[in-house]
Formats: structure tokens, C-alpha cells, sequence
């Protein structure tokens, strides 16, 4: 590691060596990507890797060489252990880790899901703000999005 690089490893944690630049960078990191999808099931590593792949679009494939050190230092922490089929679970650790996060990092975690009917609506009412900040580029839209509000309205009339 020469130059930048070597300045930019220098000044992450050791949580972070494990899941190199890219999974920081993209997503919030590698880490947190793994607690979540750990807290839906268990999984093997390359059932992370594979999970991560399809979410994200193909758009990023963690390696190997990012999966697996991170799973055992998450496993040497506390924060998951093997089950009897070889697949990551998380602890009790790991599990309170994941609930602290997703309660203060909500917005911020691309796994997060709402936990109330009133952050759906916040959530919604944040993709109506960025849609209407495409302006022009929703036209091609508009069928699906008038259907979508034909379903609001019987919503809000049924009251």
C-alpha cells in the first residue's frame, strides 16, 4: 500500500480492514450489510456474497477475500457464530447491535425497513420529494404513478 491508499487504511478501525475500501465506501459498510442480512437468516458466506450481489443489482459483489475475515472477526467479537448446518446466526450481541443500529441509522441502511406505518409514509413522502425533483424524467412514469394514486385515494376515501 503506497501513497493515498496507504493513508486512507491507515486512519480506518480494525472492524473496517476486513472489509477493504469499496464496502465502506458504497454502502455504509461490509459489516453492517452482513449484521443485517445475518439478522433475516443464517447464511453461509457465500450465501452473503451471492445475497449482497442480487440486492444490490449486481452492482457489487464482495469477494471472498472482504467475506470472510470480516465473518471471523464478527464471530472472534461476539456478533455471530456458526450453526450446526455452517451457516453465520447472529448472537445476542449481535442481534442488540443490529437493533441499536437500525434504530439510529435508519435512514442510512439500504436493509432498514420502516417500523411503522408513519415512517412508510415519511419514507414516501421523501420519494415524492425526489420525484418531483426529476421533473421531465418522470413522463415515462406517469401511468404507474396515477395508478399509485388511484390506490391512495381509495385509501384515504374509505375513511
Amino acid at each position: 500500500m503506497h501513497g493515498g491508499m496507504h493513508g486512507r487504511m491507515h486512519m480506518m478501525g480494525d472492524d473496517d480492514m476486513a472489509m477493504g475500501m469499496r464496502g465502506r465506501g458504497m454502502f455504509g459498510g461490509l459489516r453492517n450489510l452482513v449484521l443485517n442480512l445475518l439478522d433475516e437468516k443464517p447464511l453461509r458466506g457465500s450465501e452473503l456474497i451471492d445475497e449482497i450481489g442480487q440486492r444490490t443489482m449486481g452492482w457489487w459483489k464482495p469477494s471472498p477475500g472482504s467475506i470472510y475475515p470480516l465473518l471471523a472477526k464478527l464471530e472472534s467479537d461476539g456478533y455471530t457464530k456458526k450453526n450446526q448446518e455452517g451457516k453465520y446466526e447472529l448472537t445476542d450481541l449481535g442481534k442488540n447491535e443490529v437493533s441499536v443500529r437500525k434504530n439510529v441509522m435508519r435512514s442510512f441502511s439500504p436493509f432498514a425497513r420502516p417500523s411503522s406505518v408513519d415512517d412508510m409514509i415519511s419514507e414516501m413522502e421523501s420519494y415524492v420529494d425526489y420525484f418531483t425533483d426529476l421533473g421531465k424524467e418522470m413522463e415515462k412514469y406517469s401511468a404507474r404513478l396515477e395508478k399509485l394514486r388511484e390506490k391512495l385515494e381509495k385509501i384515504t376515501s374509505s375513511r
